[in-house]
């Protein structure tokens, strides 16, 4: 199974790949979060800004990944992009739940202080 697919959480079958974002992607979004603070129309205006420095086939292969972990949103017409924080709590929840489930280890309490304010 290649490193890039996510699965649907099944609690009967540990082993959910949780792909969580490389260095590129990383510094990729933050830039992006930079730049794009009120939103984009579209999403290549993302890719012209971005393919200077990464490439535009790579600006486009790493947009469609923050789409996909949900790190790039779609609201009233407008490309937002997520903010660090909310970015990087999603992630991390998904991997400690993961991580619990593979380990058959009870981590209840640490997934509620995640969620929590």
């Amino acid at each position: 199974m290649p490193d890039r697919v996510r699965t649907e959480v099944d609690e009967d079958k540990p082993g959910r790949v949780i792909k969580f974002p490389k260095k590129r992607e990383l510094v990729f979004y933050y830039i992006l979060r930079k730049l794009f603070r009120e939103g984009a129309e579209d999403l290549g205006d993302m890719v012209i800004t971005m393919s200077p420095i990464f490439g535009r086939k790579q600006s486009k292969t790493v947009i469609k990944f923050l789409l996909s972990i949900k790190a790039i949103e779609k609201r009233e017409g407008k490309y937002f992009v997520k903010p660090i924080e909310d970015f990087l709590n999603e992630v991390s929840k998904d991997y400690v739940l993961e991580r619990c489930k593979r380990n058959r280890r009870d981590c209840k309490h640490l997934i509620e202080k995640l969620e929590g304010p």
